[in-house]
């Protein structure tokens, strides 16, 4: 009787651990900046400001901000929202810039699928498109 409930105890557990994440954003693709928060943030600005496209429309009410914990910030390109935050990072000479999820289909219904979360082709094409477009540009 006690082993039936261990095992049954690990396979919940087991189970569980697939669907349910520690923290906020536990897919998130978390990159380390080597420059500090406030000077990584004038470099997103700076990016906006020359690449103009890559600016969410008024439409969607979606608007770049800060909570206690991460400054929020989004990209738009190829009819989707890119959605990334930004935090001081351990050692505090250096930033945590986390690529969390994307907003598909935003003119019909606005599908949210976080990064990561499915390790798939369209993940990983989707990871490469912001790296190659707004991460390393910036």
């Amino acid at each position: 009787m006690k082993k039936t409930i261990i095992l049954i105890f690990i396979t919940f557990c087991l189970y569980s651990c697939s669907y349910f994440s520690a923290g906020s954003y536990p897919y998130a693709e978390v990159y380390t900046i080597n420059k500090k928060e406030s000077s990584f943030l004038n470099d997103i600005d700076q990016f906006k400001k020359e690449h103009p496209e890559f600016i969410v429309p008024n439409k969607y009410n979606i608007r770049d901000g800060k909570n206690s914990h991460w400054n929020f910030i989004s990209f738009y390109a190829n009819s989707k929202i890119y959605c990334t935050w930004t935090r001081e990072a351990v050692d505090s000479t250096k930033t945590d810039f986390a690529f969390i999820g994307i907003y598909k289909n935003i003119d019909k219904n606005k599908d949210y699928i976080e990064i990561n979360k499915n390790d798939d082709e369209e993940n990983t094409r989707e990871k490469k498109f912001f790296e190659t477009k707004i991460l390393n540009p910036i």
